[in-house]
């Protein structure tokens, strides 16, 4: 029987691959990746339903339109201020 590994994704973790995608670490189809890979495997876990709700709409650009510099500097201050507030 193996043994799952539950892994955890932060509102740090987000604001980092945020960060990359406006410093051009990352582009769009690199946060989206990175987004799709999580929120589809069953072995991530979210620390908030804002997190689960930002990766879902990081993975899906085609449903939820494609991050912009702009609406990444509003995704940092969101979770930036859920992260005081928590």
């Amino acid at each position: 029987m193996s043994q799952m590994h539950t892994t955890f994704v932060k509102e740090d973790d987000l604001i980092s691959i945020l960060e990359r995608f406006m410093l051009r670490e990352l582009n769009k189809k690199g946060v989206e990746d990175w987004a799709e890979n999580n929120d589809a495997n069953d072995s991530i876990e979210f620390s908030s339903d804002l997190v689960r709700d930002l990766v879902f709409e990081l993975s899906s650009p085609e449903i939820n339109g494609e991050l912009s510099d702009e609406r990444a500097l509003q995704l940092i201050e969101i979770l930036k201020s859920n992260r005081l507030s928590a």
